[in-house]
């Protein structure tokens, strides 16, 4: 008799999220924004990772979550790197550079929105992305990014049946291109702010927003900040409202509503669920300072769910 060798199982990924890393220095209490030439006293602060980081919140919701990004040997690397040993974050996706990648955001958080200053070291750095062999070593249920997926990795994607989840970032030569649009049709769901849905598609409301988007997706998601959301799944189209947290800081809760998606879409909940979980994640995050502090739990986005109630389908 021959015995076979056993192949090894590939390792199962509920979600893997790919981009870049920032670190995010968060100002609270200021009054207004700064005027030149005059000093403001913050009344508070917070130091947290940033940018692609925070949409691993997925991890928190006990989702088993990789995280394909790049680090290099400077202090924001090191910062994030330390900071993901204790998020359950899988590490295996991530590539180590000998050189300077840091991306740091500086914060001005107001009650209802907030503005930031970056800068970046690794200008026209071309990062890690996804790539072939994470897909084909690795069990993978869903995949977000901010840009388009390289065309072999995407149809690698589409013939294992993966979920491809997509949201937007502020830049408005990318927001005015051809790239986001590749982005948008790359994607089962696509999940922008308003402005970026606005820049994006040239109009001046959410509905015609998401009628312009929505013929391109299957799914999309509009995060409208206090507002909460307005979604549309094959056309219908449903609301659901923001649930009334102390918001501390808004930082990150557009990052955290695609974490909440991305977590309604794995257990198979109906799409205005999904919408619902959303908005409960992106609601919860605003209690604490910075994008990671206050995502939500399993058991906080379930609370969180009975006190939003039903979403509004609008037809």
């Amino acid at each position: 008799m021959v015995e076979h060798e056993s192949v090894p199982e590939r390792p199962l990924f509920d979600v893997l999220v790919r981009g870049r890393s920032s670190i995010d220095l968060t100002f609270l209490g200021l009054p207004h924004l700064p005027r030149l030439g005059e000093e403001y006293h913050a009344t508070g602060f917070a130091m947290n990772p940033g940018a692609s980081f925070i949409n691993a919140a997925t991890a928190r919701l006990g989702l088993r979550t990789g995280y394909a990004t790049d680090l290099g040997n400077d202090f924001c690397s090191h910062y994030i790197h330390d900071q993901l040993k204790s998020t359950g974050i899988d590490e295996r996706f991530i590539q180590f550079h000998e050189q300077d990648l840091t991306e740091l955001s500086v914060g001005l958080s107001f009650p209802t929105d907030r503005t930031f200053i970056t800068w970046d070291a690794a200008v026209g750095w071309v990062d890690r992305g996804v790539l072939l062999g994470d897909l084909r070593r690795n069990v993978v249920r869903c995949i977000f990014s901010h840009v388009p997926l390289i065309p072999e990795v995407h149809a690698e994607a589409r013939r294992q049946g993966i979920l491809i989840c997509m949201d937007s970032f502020w830049e408005l030569d990318y927001l005015h291109s051809d790239r986001v649009w590749r982005s948008i049709e790359q994607a089962d769901i696509f999940m922008p702010n308003l402005i970026e849905a606005f820049e994006i598609t040239g109009t001046d409301t959410a509905e015609e927003a998401l009628a312009a988007l929505s013929q391109r997706v299957p799914m999309v998601a509009i995060k409208l900040g206090a507002a909460g959301a307005i979604g549309s799944h094959h056309g219908r189209v449903y609301r659901a409202p923001s649930l009334a947290v102390e918001v501390v800081d808004t930082t990150g809760a557009g990052d955290n509503f695609d974490a909440g998606v991305m977590y309604g879409l794995l257990r198979d909940l109906p799409f205005p669920d999904c919408l619902r979980c959303g908005v409960v994640a992106g609601s919860l995050s605003t209690r604490r300072a910075g994008g990671v502090e206050g995502s939500a739990t399993p058991e906080e986005m379930a609370a969180g769910l009975l006190a939003l109630g039903p979403s509004e389908s609008e037809g």
